[in-house]
């Protein structure tokens, strides 16, 4: 074995470590990067721009007693989780619900007293209950607050937002809708355990990895949803889910309110884009009094009426 001076072996072991160093180095990126890929989430692709006027397709019964109905196609009614899947659950078409109007309309029953009866309860518990009774007694026509010039209490897509211009940017998605209500949901992952009440409610959102939005609202401002009695608890989930040509928007609601409701209730809603030279007219609250200040003079008062019958 060759000796070699002390000098000369000190510089050799110098050189070592610094090669190993430097290969230890080389390695680190490629660890940290092999490491990072390996705890990253599955992160969403660029989300969907959902910029765009949507609208559920309607359309009109224009003949006889039913002049004027409208009839929502694809979308269904509210109804408890517990009656199945809400996006399972098949709308009825137009030809069955046009149907459905002649044959009352045939039979000779007021239509829209038949409405008004049909119209969907939700499952009150004792309180659900109790609180109906007290907002009814308290209650004088009309009771449509777009009558009275009031806010409502917005429900999710559909009903007044069957028509929405919506904007899409960056952390923010604006939706405004046909009679000017106006919705901010917000995708920056905020707190909303302290926002402020309102009647459009606080709106937090977030993407899924698929491109589906999901956005939860709560602080709502008022007393009713959608007439019905509303806690300060109540709370609605919409998952929006667009179709792979861009075109559809599938809306699932989710409302549930567990001081007055015994279960939650749902809905499917379905709206579709419009062209790009799409005009959103707007129509106000004072357009909506001398409507139904018309429509009062026109449309026999059917709840009067039926009171003095029964």
């Amino acid at each position: 074995m060759t000796n070699f001076p002390l000098g000369t072996r000190i510089m050799v072991g110098a050189f070592a470590l610094a090669l190993l160093g430097a290969c230890a180095e080389s390695e680190m990126p490629q660890a940290q990067e092999a490491q990072d890929t390996a705890a990253a989430p599955d992160m969403p692709a660029a989300p969907p721009d959902l910029t765009a006027v949507w609208a559920v397709e309607t359309r009109y019964v224009l003949e006889g007693s039913a002049a004027g109905v409208p009839l929502q196609l694809h979308s269904t009614n509210w109804a408890p989780l517990s009656d199945g899947v809400p996006e399972e659950i098949q709308a009825p078409t137009f030809e069955e619900q046009r149907a459905g109007i002649e044959q009352v309309i045939a039979s000779n029953v007021d239509i829209f007293a038949q409405r008004a009866r049909n119209r969907f309860q939700p499952p009150y518990n004792e309180a659900g209950l109790a609180a109906l009774e007290q907002m009814q007694a308290g209650q004088t026509p009309p009771q449509n607050p777009y009558e009275m010039c009031l806010p409502s209490n917005a429900t999710g897509f559909g009903g007044v937002f069957a028509t929405a211009r919506m904007v899409h940017k960056d952390d923010l998605i604006v939706a405004i809708s046909q009679d000017g209500t106006v919705r901010h949901f917000y995708l920056d992952a905020r707190d909303s355990s302290n926002a402020l009440p309102a009647y459009e409610g606080h709106s937090v959102g977030a993407f899924d990895p698929d491109g589906t939005l999901v956005v939860e609202t709560t602080a709502y401002l008022g007393t009713t949803f959608n007439g019905w009695p509303m806690s300060s608890e109540a709370r609605l989930v919409e998952t929006l889910s667009l179709s792979e040509d861009g075109n559809e928007l599938a809306i699932k609601s989710v409302y549930e309110d567990p001081v007055y409701l015994a279960e939650p209730v749902a809905r499917m809603t379905y709206m579709f884009r419009q062209p790009a030279d799409f005009e959103l007219i707007f129509d106000r609250c004072v357009e909506n009094a001398y409507g139904a200040q018309v429509y009062e003079e026109i449309v026999p008062d059917y709840i009067n009426e039926r009171r003095e019958l029964e």
